[in-house]
């Protein structure tokens, strides 16, 4: 907990900093001095299972361990824990103890002496306990200094998406949206008997230097891609076509199909409206990249792997480990298929190196592009080749089509990546 003086309070009490260190050291230190615990005895015995494993209470971002965790917001000095790099290892832990991570916010407002805090961690509670009981045993168990109200309970994570097209909003060229119809748009008009038809045709994304566009919408955690949007509508008498094609950045949290198909939702009551792009892999890789899924091969490291140097051979396993059923889910949620790949790597005349690992590929890719990508990935001098019993044919030594883009913009090119889209033959991989 916090010291986070109000802007606008002029008439408060004024206290000094060692009183301020006293009164937020007394707080903390009574905030969990009464832990009720659910009457249910599997719970019990978990909660103690995770008390044991130091699980019991959460960890808190600081001002003065984790200050780029804390942001001013209005009156309250806000800590986030969710953005903390030992999120992961701390919901590893809490899982392997078996118990699921539940966000919550402890708010702390004491008027009389100016602090405002708001402290959001990571609360580990076995599968076995009810999670608000648990959460509302815990608010009550909460006991601060006279004059202050302090509250628990659990935090709705905002969704990053449309926090990120928000924020989009500051650049002219970056957009999720089409632009307008201009006056320079192509424009055929004819008319059949009563009825007059247009088609307007406008196209932004070859029109415009896509270099530079490409760059800061990749500077700005999105992708870059060509979209077209076609419109027709039919008013009796006049019956409307527009086409129009512009670059598009899409940002590495939100999922390009549900952005075209808020897109399509928005046209009038006598149109019809259809968004599509032969580039959503590229969006959807940099996505799953943002998400931490495995889109390449592991470093070959001595934990996962076996040398045998008579055959000067390296066997790794990156496929077979804990977690894969959990990994199997969050790709598929996500929107795509995991599968096992292997991958040989032969330097010279004996040197070979073979790694069996998982991949996560978007469903919006073609599952063979995507793997001989990570042929063309590869920068050493060897021979490599890339398989999966997962997919329905081996990958060519090398892809068709450029590889997505994912963080850096191109130097050398200002088209957009594609992949043919399909998707393996099997839903689950094989081990």
């Amino acid at each position: 907990l916090f010291c986070a003086r109000s802007l606008e309070t002029t008439g408060s009490m004024t206290l000094n900093m060692a009183l301020k260190l006293f009164l937020i050291t007394a707080i903390t230190g009574s905030s969990h001095a009464r832990t009720i615990f659910a009457a249910d005895e599997t719970c019990t015995a978990d909660l103690a299972t995770l008390e044991s494993a130091g699980l019991k209470e959460p960890p808190e971002a600081t001002l003065l361990t984790t200050p780029d965790l804390c942001t001013k917001e209005d009156l309250y000095l806000v800590c986030d824990y969710l953005g903390s790099e030992n999120l992961d290892e701390y919901t590893n832990k809490c899982n392997a103890a078996g118990g699921d991570i539940i966000p919550i916010v402890k708010a702390q407002t004491c008027e009389a002496y100016d602090i405002y805090t708001k402290s959001i961690s990571p609360l580990c509670v076995p599968t076995s306990c009810d999670v608000d009981e648990e959460i509302a045993t815990r608010d009550a168990a909460l006991t601060g200094f006279p004059g202050c109200d302090l509250s628990l309970q659990r935090y709705d994570v905002p969704e990053k998406c449309p926090v990120d097209i928000q924020k989009l909003t500051a650049f002219d060229d970056l957009s999720v949206t089409f632009p307008p119809v201009s006056k320079d748009c192509p424009f055929i008009k004819s008319t059949v008997g009563n009825v007059l038809t247009t088609k307007t045709s406008c196209e932004f994304y070859d029109s415009i230097d896509t270099a530079p566009v490409m760059e800061r919408c990749s500077a700005n955690g999105g992708t870059l891609i060509s979209a077209t949007s076609t419109q027709n509508c039919d008013f009796g008498a006049v019956v409307t076509e527009i086409e129009i094609t512009a670059p598009l950045c899409i940002p590495n949290t939100c999922v390009a199909s549900e952005i075209f198909a808020l897109e399509e939702a928005g046209t009038f009551a006598q149109c019809t409206l259809t968004v599509k792009s032969d580039y959503i892999c590229a969006a959807d890789t940099a996505r799953f990249a943002n998400s931490e899924l495995p889109l390449k091969f592991p470093f070959p490291v001595e934990s996962h792997c076996i040398q045998t140097p008579t055959l000067s051979t390296t066997d790794c396993d990156f496929y077979n480990v804990d977690g894969l059923s959990d990994l199997m889910n969050k790709c598929t949620a996500a929107g795509g298929t995991l599968i096992s790949a292997s991958k040989e790597t032969t330097c010279g005349t004996s040197s070979i190196v073979t790694s069996l690992a998982p991949l996560c590929i978007p469903d919006s890719c073609d599952p063979n592009e995507f793997l001989a990508q990570k042929v063309a990935e590869d920068i050493s001098d060897c021979d490599v080749t890339v398989t999966s019993r997962d997919v329905t044919s081996s990958p060519s030594s090398s892809p068709t089509t450029s590889a997505p883009t994912v963080s850096v913009a191109p130097t050398t090119s200002t088209s957009p990546t594609s992949y043919p889209t399909s998707s393996p033959t099997t839903a689950s991989p094989t081990s």
